[in-house]
């Protein structure tokens, strides 16, 4: 049994074995090369393989195939597939596991392609990669219809197309969808992309069209309504143009397709707003033309940019213009590059120009950058230098002027930055009459570096605000390395003749084991000036930079300063504020920073103070602060005003951390004047306590204010109206987050007590009385409480009112304003007339009366000149529109209405004091042409006609010239305004 077995098995190897050498015989191969060019043929397509190989029937590989029809050329240099026997049953063609490479259409660049193929009488089907896209087509050839789809990363895309012939379109309709197009940006957004594509064959071009969209478009936390786009084109013998439309921008594109899937012909794009689309803080226009051709066999794009207007933040750039050449931008890009920024700001920072200009080579970009501008003062410098990838940049030349001193490099260095290590080699450069030399080196959690620098200018080192420049020099050295993120380091500072007020200074600083070890001396001719020596517990690291202060370790230190307080201030912004004075200070401490122990003095003699908002003025300040312990103790502060009223102040400050350093101030008032400007003079009398901590504090007290003066001005600005804007590209509006400054919490509970209050100005002499209570915050004032008249009198055109009645109350809630109730009365021929005034100190309302009972008009007429409405004259009529504006420190709408109804640019009445009174007269005017007013003045008299012409000059001046009829002579003014 087991012997037949043994001959059955080998008889079945054997036709096996005969099989297989059947099918690996030229026989079989030239059949299915047979076979392959019957079932091409069969379609209208000529088939060549020039050789057949593989172990057959499992794979087969052909070499240097080649199909050809109907205007299809189509290449293939080497393609491995495993046919489906079971398919040739049917008369198919299929194949899996298809590979073929260098696959090219008409003689054009190659490609790749695997995955399987079916191909019969019915249909032709392929699904697999092509250059990284998964594709799959199923061509019906009876229908001559196909369906295809496409997808590379998230981007995907199917539609369906119509034929007349094989490869013959007619129409096609393809949709588009990419679920994270928006994840790249360099800002967080998100959406989703659709798009429709319909094409269609007319006569000898395909003319389509399209629409597409951003759905669920977010930009940060901000979701916004879609964005869309929709535009047109045509094709053409291999050449493609049309137009795109989207939110306040365009897009113009006419391209052509060359050989070796090169293109060449123009795209133009607008952008006439960059917030359309809802970028944070981004602002501006751009214009971009880019124009596309061969050039020595590959393909080359020149891009032109230009960004018109250009903010983001508090960045302002008014152009940024050049071009960017690329030559082969899909495989081996080559690259050159011109841009220039023109006038730039950020902060101080004013950029005139900048221009950098680079051309790539095998592995680098040489450059060229230069710059012009202004920060604190005028700088302009050029570099040399090649760039690579990774950032790594080797600078040959850098050579300029920074803060008005000139600056070189000596010699060349190199700067290498990646995620693992950062290395600037040894750096020499030339300040002004110094030398600075500096190196690092950074590679994993280790660091060393060093600074070197010998007669260096002070200046370039000083946080003076000032426009004065700190003369001296200095020499410094600094060592820091870092070893598995423990940092240590040594610094050595000498300054010497220090303008103004310092001769010789040494600084010497240490670090290690997280202490900061510092100590210095500065001296002037005349002796020590300050003195410091100190060991405090602070924590660094280099990489990434952070710092902290450890306050529970252990502290101590001696500082010692005697000179002019006003020369330490000068290097603060302390605002509106003017301290001058003798400072001593001596002060020790030890212990940590959390509960310091502190001992010491603190003197303020002779000294000054002056706020130049309040116009309160201090003089012969004295004080005395005592460090006793954990605060120090403010044992006396007196001062004096220009009229010898005093302030006296006692207290103290304690340095407990947690606590936020709480504070208590007491201080007394006698005859204070603590308010001196033009419009204001107030004198104060009381006790008032301040009590608080680094958050927020307390006013409480009692304060009377004696011999106040209140004076109205004799002009009152006219208020800014209220302008309709119109935008010429709308946008919607964008939210902007709160600020994160907010002011100091000061906290008011003061009782107020003003026996006399004098108010004088335009026509008005009155005295007034009154108490309040202020309280909220001094941001947020709410006053409660009343004044009242004593007793007063205005003057209106001649005509003078006794005020009866007045009251100025207000209601204690935050913003609102005080509502004001007045009244006055005088008599006239016999008539009695009462003006009031009552209502919001913002918008009062006037109202007249008389007795006897007198229409509005004729009230006015004997107001202003003593006769009735039906006896005076046109330029009377007109005056009583003059005193009306005058009583309102504003002209009335009615004038505003009449100039627009008579169109022209100037329409108001003049009235100037004479001998013989007030003189009215009206002028009008009409600009010829721009930047020309030219005005005519016509008064009572027929002898007042007056001719003027304006002419406006750069830098808000005006020149003008004028005629006068009275006196019989011209005059010419330069003026100059300036609007705030």
């Amino acid at each position: 049994m087991m012997k037949k077995l043994g001959i059955f098995l080998f008889f079945l190897l054997f036709i096996l074995a005969g099989i297989y050498a059947i099918f690996q015989s030229s026989f079989v191969k030239n059949f299915l090369k047979n076979a392959i060019s019957d079932a091409f043929f069969s379609l209208g397509y000529q088939v060549h393989i020039e050789h057949i190989e593989g172990a057959l029937p499992s794979r087969i590989e052909l070499k240097g195939v080649t199909i050809e029809g109907q205007d299809l050329k189509l290449s293939i240099q080497d393609i491995t597939l495993k046919p489906v026997l079971w398919r040739l049953i049917k008369k198919e063609l299929a194949f899996q596991g298809v590979v073929a490479k260098k696959v090219s259409l008409s003689d054009e660049k190659p490609f790749d392609f695997s995955g399987n193929l079916r191909l019969s009488t019915k249909q032709f089907y392929a699904r697999g990669a092509l250059e990284g896209w998964n594709i799959f087509l199923r061509y019906h050839i009876a229908k001559k219809e196909a369906h295809f789809s496409g997808s590379k990363d998230s981007f995907n895309i199917r539609g369906r197309a119509s034929f007349k012939e094989p490869f013959e379109l007619i129409s096609s309709s393809i949709q588009l969808n990419d679920d994270l197009i928006l994840t790249t940006l360099p800002f967080n957004a998100s959406g989703r992309l659709m798009g429709n594509i319909k094409i269609k064959k007319e006569q000898e071009e395909f003319q389509g069209e399209f629409i597409c969209q951003v759905a669920d478009y977010q930009v940060g936390l901000h979701a916004y309504e879609p964005l869309k786009a929709e535009g047109v084109f045509t094709v053409k013998d291999r050449n493609l143009r049309g137009k795109v439309s989207g939110p306040f921008s365009k897009v113009d594109f006419d391209l052509t397709l060359l050989s070796d899937f090169l293109v060449s012909g123009h795209i133009d794009a607008q952008v006439e707003n960059i917030q359309a689309f809802h970028i944070p803080d981004f602002y501006g226009k751009i214009e971009v033309k880019a124009f596309l051709e061969e050039e020595n066999g590959v393909q080359a794009v020149l891009i032109e940019p230009l960004f018109s207007d250009f903010s983001y933040h508090s960045y302002t750039i008014e152009r940024v213009f050049g071009f960017w050449k690329i030559l082969d931008p899909f495989r081996r890009s080559q690259n050159s590059l011109n841009m220039t920024i023109s006038r730039g700001s950020f902060s101080d920072l004013t950029l005139e120009h900048c221009t950098l200009k680079a051309e790539q080579n095998e592995t680098e970009w040489p450059f060229s950058m230069s710059a012009k501008g202004t920060w604190f003062h005028p700088f302009e410098w050029t570099s040399l230098g090649t760039f690579s990838h990774p950032f790594a940049v080797d600078l040959q030349l850098f050579s300029g002027r920074v803060l008005n001193l000139p600056l070189v490099l000596e010699h060349a260095t190199h700067i290498a930055w990646s995620q693992e290590a950062l290395i600037l080699s040894k750096t020499e450069v030339s300040l002004d009459q110094g030398t600075l030399l500096f190196s690092i080196t950074r590679r994993g959690s280790n660091t060393e570096a060093h600074l070197s620098g010998k007669n260096l200018p002070l200046d370039i080192l000083s946080m003076n605000p000032l426009d004065d420049a700190i003369l001296g020099a200095i020499d410094i050295e600094v060592i820091v390395k870092e070893q598995n993120n423990r940092l240590s380091g040594t610094l050595s500072a000498n300054i010497e003749q220090v303008e103004p007020f310092v001769s010789l200074g040494k600084v010497e600083a240490g670090l290690s084991e997280d202490l900061l070890t510092l100590k210095g001396k500065f001296s002037s001719r005349n002796g020590p000036i300050c003195t410091f020596d100190a060991s405090l517990p602070i924590h660094f690291s280099i990489w990434p930079f952070h710092q902290e202060v450890l306050y529970t370790k252990a502290a101590d230190g001696h500082l010692t300063y005697q000179g002019r307080i006003e020369r330490f201030l000068d290097y603060w912004n302390i605002g509106p504020h003017r301290l001058e004075g003798d400072l001593k200070a001596d002060i020790l401490f030890k212990n940590s920073l959390v509960r310091p122990e502190i001992a010491g003095l603190i003197q303020i003699q002779n000294g000054s103070y002056e706020n130049y908002y309040t116009g309160t003025q201090l003089g012969s300040i004295q004080a005395e602060f005592v460090a006793n312990k954990q605060g120090f103790y403010l044992n006396n502060l007196s001062a004096q005003d220009p009229n010898q009223g005093t302030f006296e102040a006692t207290g103290h400050i304690d340095l407990l951390l947690q606590e936020h350093f709480p504070f208590l101030l007491d201080c007394k008032l006698v005859n204070f004047q603590f308010v001196t400007v033009d419009l204001v003079q107030a004198i104060a009398n009381g006790e008032v306590q301040i009590k608080g901590n680094a958050l927020k504090a307390m006013v409480k007290g009692d304060v009377t204010v004696s011999d106040t003066t209140l004076t109205i001005p004799s002009h009152i600005a006219k208020p800014l109206p209220d302008l309709n804007v119109t935008y010429r590209h709308p946008i919607r509006e964008i939210v902007l987050s709160p600020k994160d400054y907010e002011p100091y919490p000061l906290l008011l509970d003061l009782n107020i007590s003003a026996p006399r209050v004098n108010i004088s100005g335009r026509g008005l002499e009155s005295e007034w009385k009154g108490d309040f209570h202020l309280g909220g915050s001094f941001t947020s004032i709410a006053t409660h409480g009343k004044l009242t008249l004593i007793e007063g009198q205005f003057n209106f055109s001649s005509r003078s009112f006794k005020l009866t009645e007045g009251a100025l109350s207000f209601s204690g809630k935050e913003y609102q304003m005080p509502h004001l109730k007045l009244a006055g009365t005088t008599e006239t021929k016999g008539i009695l007339i009462t003006a009031k005034l009552s209502g919001p100190l913002d918008n009062p309302q006037v109202t007249l009366q008389s007795n006897p009972s007198l229409p509005l008009s004729s009230i006015l007429s004997y107001l202003l000149f003593g006769q009735d409405l039906s006896e005076i004259g046109g330029f009377q009529a007109l005056q009583i529109a003059t005193s009306l504006a005058s009583l309102a420190g504003t002209g009335p709408d009615i004038m505003e209405s009449t100039r627009k109804s008579l169109g022209v640019d100037r329409l108001r009445v003049i009235a100037e004091p004479g001998v013989d009174g007030e003189t009215v007269s009206l002028e009008v005017g009409k600009y010829v042409s721009e930047g020309v007013l030219v005005s005519i003045t016509q008064g009572t008299e027929d002898s007042s006609t007056n001719i003027s012409v304006e002419i406006e000059l750069k830098h808000n001046f005006v020149f003008e010239i004028q005629s006068d009829q009275r006196q019989e002579q011209g005059k010419f003014t330069l003026k100059w305004n300036r609007s705030y």
